[in-house]
């Protein structure tokens, strides 16, 4: 005897509670393991995002227009909670948190709307654990990057979409047009979302079964929202900086392209095993190619993971913990583990073996998972800071390359990034030789010594954020300053040990107390006309 509506009901219920609640305590426990972690690329847009409130100067140095981010709508999320006295480090994580919750409503109505075939609820409850019970998404909660936003507006996108695509809408039009403006705030909270635009659009009006006449419209009301956004934000980045791309575009993908592909076809072999949904909802495609055949809407999943994987691939990966760069592609992989499963409805026996089989993958990873300090960068960065901003001049010019946590703790000095993330000479360098093996990291690769020293900077920290001597060079512009004459004359290396509070520590990775911070001081005169060259008139 077959159960009854009622129970097969609660019993798909229990499922569906078991894997959030599962998925959920997984996350949290991951979240404790790293409840320190805070990376230090975070602290360019939260340095933008302080100056937007005390100079109503959307810039890293006040007076300089360089758009050195990629997070528009996240950055100025947290400027409104920090408008509201909100300190801006608890701004960004409520934000993240917040975002953490619409993914989790995003993808409740998703999954359920796709498994609303699967009587026995597997399907779901394996979708929770595959996008909850991980590691990474517990440290981009805490890591102060947009990465949570990016996945919560990619969900939400697809939540709008996939009943359009499977033809289940009572009100098309609608519903693309919902899909286009979360789209348009996934492309503002990051623009390599709009990638998911073309994937989507392209499933919508190809492979959708309706009248060309009616995919066409739909078509058109869901990008109409992301064209509209991405003319908007265009239009406003050429009037207020001057440049079509952000400079970060120019920092990270101005290198050559055959180390471009081998750095990114490495990243994204190392970083599946951290996010496992990924991998098993390309393992069950390729298995139960059916699923895709038979449904628009997990064509459309399939397409924009493909996508994406073959754009991270493209731009070289990323340098940054926890599979950032392939995250906002999770929330589509969990949703594809979710449709194959219930195409294996039919099967119980068989659907019940994959789904525990994608659950223990995802859980094992979660509880084999043993935590991350504060990023390093972040660490010392900070300490730096707070440093330097009491006891140098108010007003001096620093050259650098941690350009997040050092300069947003030393709020009353101005500085040169040296790596090129807020600076475009160095990041739209040309003819760029690759001499060291830091090179090969994403967004690492760019220097240029003899611009920095043209600028004359009061201070030049080498290396990492507590300072190298020059003959140790970690960087490009390290390197080519230790190569030039001038630079010798004219800097002088000092050592400096730096005490910090204990509770402070334990936030860290083990650094020595008190940290030796070493840095070089100009000894000579400047020169007028390069004393008055300044980042806004390259």
């Amino acid at each position: 005897m077959k159960p009854g509506p009622q129970i097969t009901k609660r019993i798909s219920s229990a499922w569906d509670i078991a894997g959030l609640c599962g998925g959920l305590i997984a996350l949290a426990y991951c979240a404790l393991r790293s409840r320190h972690y805070f990376h230090d690329d975070a602290y360019i847009s939260l340095r933008y995002a302080r100056n937007l409130l005390t100079s109503g100067q959307l810039a890293w140095n006040p007076g300089e227009f360089v758009e050195g981010y990629t997070n528009l709508l996240h950055l100025l999320s947290v400027a409104f909670l920090g408008w509201f006295g909100i300190d801006l480090e608890r701004a960004v994580l409520l934000i993240n948190v917040l975002s953490l919750g619409l993914l989790i409503a995003a993808f409740a109505f998703a999954a359920r709307r796709v498994a609303a075939k699967d009587p026995s609820g597997i399907a779901v409850g394996v979708g929770w654990l595959s996008l909850l019970a991980l590691w990474p998404l517990a440290l981009w909660v805490l890591g102060g990057l947009e990465t949570v936003m990016l996945m919560a507006w990619v969900c939400l996108a697809h939540a709008c979409l996939l009943p359009l695509l499977d033809g289940r809408s009572m009100a098309p039009r609608r519903l693309a047009l919902f899909a286009g403006l979360a789209f348009a705030a996934a492309g503002l909270t990051r623009p390599d979302a709009y990638l998911f635009v073309v994937s989507a659009g392209l499933v919508l009006l190809i492979a959708t079964e309706a009248p060309f006449r009616g995919r066409l419209e739909r078509f058109g009301c869901l990008i109409v929202g992301p064209a509209v956004s991405f003319a908007a934000h265009t239009g406003w980045s050429l009037y207020y900086y001057g440049a079509f791309f952000p400079n970060t575009f120019y920092a990270k993908v101005g290198v050559p392209l055959d180390l471009r592909l081998s750095l990114g076809f490495f990243y994204v072999l190392q970083s599946a095993r951290y996010i496992p949904a990924l991998l098993c909802a390309v393992v069950l495609a390729v298995l139960w190619r059916a699923a895709i055949r038979r449904s628009p809407a997990a064509l459309s999943l399939a397409a924009g993971c493909l996508l994406y994987v073959l754009y991270a691939v493209w731009a070289g990966g990323d340098h940054m913990q926890g599979a950032r760069f392939l995250l906002p592609a999770l929330p589509l992989a969990a949703l594809l583990v979710v449709v194959v499963l219930t195409e294996l409805s039919s099967r119980v026996a068989l659907q019940k073996a994959v789904g525990v089989l994608v659950a223990l993958v995802s859980v094992l990873g979660a509880v084999s998972y043993r935590g991350h300090p504060m990023d390093a960068a972040a660490f010392v960065g900070t300490i730096v800071g707070r440093h330097i901003n009491v006891t140098w001049p108010a007003g001096a010019l620093v050259a650098l390359n941690t350009a997040g946590s050092t300069p947003y703790f030393a709020e009353r000095l101005r500085f040169i990034d040296m790596l090129g993330l807020t600076d475009p000479v160095i990041a739209k360098r040309d003819n760029l030789p690759l001499k060291l093996p830091s090179q090969k990291w994403p967004g690492h690769a760019k220097g240029d010594g003899a611009y920095v020293l043209a600028r004359q900077p009061d201070y030049i920290i080498i290396g990492p954020a507590e300072g190298s001597p020059v003959n140790a060079p970690m960087f490009l512009s390290d390197l080519e300053l230790g190569a030039l004459p001038e630079f010798h004359r004219c800097y002088a290396l000092h050592h400096e040990a730096i005490d910090y509070d204990p509770a402070f520590a334990i936030k860290g990775p083990r650094k020595p107390r008190p940290l030796i911070f070493s840095y070089y001081q100009r000894i000579c005169g400047r020169e007028k006309q390069a004393a008055s060259m300044g980042a806004g008139q390259y």
